[in-house]
C-alpha cells in the first residue's frame, strides 16, 4: 500500500528587509540617540555638582561660623577671668564687646541654620550666654559694692573713730592723765590693726583675718569701755561714746564686706564657673558636630562622584559600543548597495 502522497508546501515568504533609506535614518538615529543620552547625563552630572556645591558651601560656612562663635567664647572666658583679677574697666568694656559680637553671631546662625538642630543648639547657646552676662553683671556689681565698702566706707569711719581718739589722747595727756592717753593710743591701734586686716581680706580672702579682726574689735571696744569709765567729765565721756558708735558702726561695715565678698567669691568660682563650663562645653559639642556634618557630607559627595564617573565611564563605553556597531551595519547593508547603484549609474552614463 502506497502512502498517500504529501500536500505541496507553499513557498517561505522572502525575507523584507529594510530599505537603504530606512537603515541610514535608523544608524543616524541611534547616533543622536547616544548624543542625546552623553547630554542628559552631562546634564544631570551638572547639577548634582552644583547642588553639592552649594550644599557644601552652606555648611562650611556655618562650620566657620561655629569656629568664630568658640573662638569668641574663649576670649570672653578669658577676660572676664582678667577682670576677676584686675577689675579693669578696659577689661569690662572688652568683655561687653565680646557679649555683643557673640549675640550677633548666635543670631545670625539661628537665621541661616539649614535644620532644626542647629537652630536648638542655637538658642541654648543663646540663654548661656545671657545667664553668663547676667553672672557677670551682677560681679561687677559686688566688686564695686566691697570695693566701695573697703576704700570708702571703712576708711571714713575708722578716720573719724582715729580723730576721736586723738582728740581724748590728747586731752589725756594735757590733764597728766598719761594712763588714759595710753588707754587711748592703744584703742586707736587696735582699730588700725583691724583696719589692716581687713584690708587683707580683701585682696586674699582668709577667715581667719576675719576672726583675728573682730577679735581685734573686741578689744578695742574694751579700751573704750575703759575710757568710758575714766571719763574726767561729760563732754571727754560724749567723745568716747561717738568713739563706740562710731567703731560699731565700722564692724557692721567689716561683716557687710566680708558677706559680700564671700558672695562674690561665690559668683565668680563656683556659678560663674559652672555656667563658663556648660557654656564652654555646649559649644565644643556644637563645633564638633558641626565639623563632623561637614565631613559626612564630604564623603557622601565623594562616593556620589565615584558613583557618576563609574556611571559616565559606563554610558561612555556603551555609546562607543553602538556607535562601532552602526558604522558596522551601515558599512555591512548601506554601503554595498550604494556602490552597486554607484557601478550601474556609472556604466548607463558611458553607455
Amino acid at each position: 500500500m502506497t502512502p498517500p502522497p504529501r500536500p505541496p508546501q507553499t513557498p517561505a515568504p522572502p525575507h523584507r528587509r529594510l530599505g537603504v533609506s530606512r537603515q541610514i535614518s535608523l544608524g543616524f538615529g541611534v547616533v543622536l540617540l547616544l548624543h542625546i543620552s552623553i547630554a542628559v547625563l552631562n546634564h544631570f552630572g551638572l547639577t548634582r555638582a552644583g547642588a553639592d556645591f552649594k550644599a557644601y558651601q552652606a555648611h562650611t560656612q556655618a562650620a566657620q561660623q561655629v569656629v568664630a562663635i568658640d573662638r569668641n567664647v574663649f576670649h570672653l572666658q578669658r577676660n572676664v577671668i582678667l577682670f576677676t583679677h584686675t577689675g579693669s574697666p578696659g577689661t569690662a568694656r572688652r568683655v561687653q564687646q565680646l557679649y555683643n559680637a557673640l549675640s550677633t553671631q548666635l543670631y545670625e546662625g539661628q537665621i541661616f541654620a539649614q535644620s532644626d538642630e542647629p537652630v536648638e543648639t542655637y538658642g541654648v547657646l543663646v540663654e548661656l550666654l545671657d545667664t553668663y552676662m547676667s553672672g557677670f553683671e551682677q560681679m561687677k556689681h559686688d566688686r564695686e559694692r566691697r570695693r566701695d565698702l573697703a576704700y570708702t566706707a571703712m576708711p571714713k569711719l575708722g578716720d573719724g573713730a582715729a580723730e576721736l581718739l586723738n582728740h581724748v589722747a590728747q586731752a589725756a595727756w594735757d590733764q597728766g592723765d598719761f594712763r588714759r592717753a595710753a588707754v587711748a593710743s592703744r584703742a586707736n591701734e587696735k582699730l588700725l590693726e583691724a583696719s589692716a586686716d581687713a584690708l587683707t581680706y580683701l585682696h586674699n580672702p582668709d577667715s581667719q583675718k576675719v576672726t583675728h579682726a573682730l577679735a581685734v574689735m573686741d578689744a578695742c571696744r574694751a579700751l573704750l569701755d575703759d575710757l568710758a569709765d575714766t571719763a574726767a567729765d561729760p563732754p571727754a565721756a560724749a567723745q568716747v561714746t561717738q568713739v563706740k558708735a562710731l567703731v560699731s558702726r565700722y564692724e557692721a561695715v567689716l561683716l557687710k564686706m566680708v558677706q559680700t565678698t564671700r558672695g562674690y567669691l561665690h559668683l565668680v568660682n563656683v556659678v560663674m564657673a559652672g555656667e563658663a563650663a556648660e557654656f564652654v562645653r555646649y559649644s565644643d559639642a556644637f563645633k564638633q558636630q558641626t565639623i563632623e556634618e561637614l565631613d559626612t557630607l564630604a564623603q557622601r559627595m565623594a562616593r556620589g562622584n565615584n558613583r557618576f564617573k563609574a556611571l559616565s565611564d559606563t554610558v561612555s563605553l556603551i555609546t562607543i559600543f553602538l556607535g562601532v556597531l552602526a558604522a558596522w551595519l551601515i558599512g555591512r547593508n548601506v554601503v554595498p548597495p550604494l556602490n552597486a547603484i554607484t557601478r550601474t549609474l556609472t556604466r548607463l552614463s558611458r553607455d
